[in-house]
């Protein structure tokens, strides 16, 4: 029985959507007999006192009557920002309690909290990813990082379109979250731009300008990933055996490379691959394990191109 429900919540947990995550919710606990039509009748008639209270802020009193559109906006930004309570939660089961037991009011009101801590956070990750940025040409990286994201903390409403994602973030991710919005997206890339200027730290900031040229004389003005390419290039360097933190290959070396690991069959190259990152991660000293987790995830889009 145990396994019965945990398997349903884990089923539960993958129809959900990252951006319209409470209202999915609702949906899918509706549409599987947890929510009956009264109590989301009862959800619906409170969210609806909370938009009303909403507009008469964003009116400043003076109606409770906007535009539909301002008022789509509106509700769509109260779901999001009860979802952020909700997501914050370990386990479908403690989420699904929380919407039967407590009021819609306190569901906002903690997912007030819990935007207001993620936009602290993501401001203090700012500031170490602008303190630690690479020293590189590439236009989208500077833009992004110098303009692109502190425009969107000045420009953020967390009370009224908290769904939004302001700014302008050009610069590519290695792996990019795209379904996330709002202060939940600008906080995952900052966290993962963070992690990539920190695997970047380790090489020469003259190397990883020569990498990019080589890759595209033009490699200033296009949309690449810096830490993508370093990964890939060291990756082919501790498979050399290199010595010292180098991102040199020659074309030599890659003919050599592909002779080599060209005999190999998938399951093998898979296995040199994932020895090699673990060899990295013991040499950078890496135990963060979302650093980890991000590198192995980058690592496994990567190996078919390294095939």
């Amino acid at each position: 029985m145990d396994n019965y429900i945990a398997d349903r919540n884990n089923t539960i947990e993958n129809l959900l959507s990252k951006e319209y995550y409470f209202q999915s919710l609702l949906q899918v606990l509706h549409s599987n007999d947890i929510l009956n039509d009264k109590e989301l009748e009862n959800i619906q008639v409170q969210i609806l006192d909370i938009l009303r209270e909403t507009v008469n802020y964003y009116t400043k009193a003076e109606s409770y009557s906007v535009r539909v559109e301002v008022a789509e906006q509106i509700m769509l930004s109260i779901y999001y920002t009860m979802g952020s309570f909700l997501k914050d939660k370990t386990s479908i089961k403690e989420r699904i309690t929380l919407i039967k037991e407590n009021t819609m009011k306190y569901l906002f009101s903690e997912g007030e909290k819990v935007l207001k801590i993620k936009i602290e956070e993501s401001k203090e990750l700012l500031k170490n990813v602008q303190k630690n940025k690479l020293k590189t040409g590439n236009y989208a990286y500077i833009d992004t990082i110098n303009y692109g994201i502190p425009l969107f903390f000045i420009e953020y409403d967390s009370r009224f379109t908290a769904h939004e994602t302001q700014g302008s973030i050009d610069y590519p991710l290695a792996i990019d979250e795209m379904d996330l919005v709002g202060i939940e997206y600008i906080n995952e890339y900052l966290r993962k731009i963070d992690f990539e200027n920190q695997f970047c730290s380790h090489f020469d900031s003259h190397e990883i300008e020569n990498l990019l040229k080589s890759f595209d004389k033009n490699s200033d003005h296009i949309l690449i990933n810096i830490f993508e390419l370093v990964l890939t290039n060291y990756l082919g360097c501790m498979l050399l055996g290199k010595e010292g933190i180098t991102l040199d290959i020659t074309d030599i070396e890659k003919r050599y490379l592909k002779n080599k690991l060209g005999k190999l069959k998938e399951e093998e190259f898979n296995e040199v691959i994932s020895m090699i990152v673990e060899d990295i991660f013991k040499e950078f000293t890496i135990n963060d394990i979302n650093f980890i987790n991000y590198i192995n995830k980058v690592t496994i889009q990567l190996l078919n191109n390294l095939n």
